[in-house]
């Protein structure tokens, strides 16, 4: 049976199958009001064996796209060892045009501007994650290879 768990690194807080509004409410407390990384992991069984991963970063600094989401799927990487896991990581993707910029997030660190999400449309996207553990077809995702020079991502 699968399962998710939301993982707060600076708090140390885990939460297993946490519901849309509790994850959505963590996302507010958490991600605006201090520096920490959100991590969430859906899991296919309970052995933990296959698994995805999607971390939650955010900026203040672009007016109404707030989210950026970061995708990798554990479980197809162990199938194909030999790809990078750059190659691997998926990105969110709006706006093509403002990859070459970045935005600044809590932690200090710089994302493309292009990869920063509204707010509803990143719980939307996170939502079906939580569901399925794939990556969603509501928005476009590109990997760190597609960004251009002047671009930048975290994954971690």
């Amino acid at each position: 049976m699968s399962y998710t768990q939301f993982i707060c690194e600076s708090t140390c807080e885990k939460i297993r199958n946490i519901c849309p509004e509790e994850l959505h409410k963590r996302i507010a407390e958490t991600v605006y009001e201090s520096d920490c990384e959100i991590y969430l992991k859906f899991y296919e069984d309970e052995k933990a064996e296959s698994s995805s991963v999607m971390q939650v970063f955010n900026t203040d600094e672009i007016p109404r796209r707030e989210i950026s989401l970061a995708f990798f799927d554990e479980t197809e990487w162990r199938r194909n060892s030999s790809a990078g896991i750059e190659s691997m990581v998926k990105l969110s993707l709006l706006e093509e045009s403002e990859l070459s910029e970045t935005a600044e997030t809590p932690l200090l660190m710089q994302i493309s501007k292009g990869l920063f999400l509204p707010k509803e449309l990143a719980y939307e996207v996170i939502k079906e994650f939580l569901e399925t553990g794939k990556a969603s077809e509501k928005i476009s995702w590109i990997t760190p290879d597609e960004l251009p020079e002047g671009g930048n991502y975290i994954f971690l």
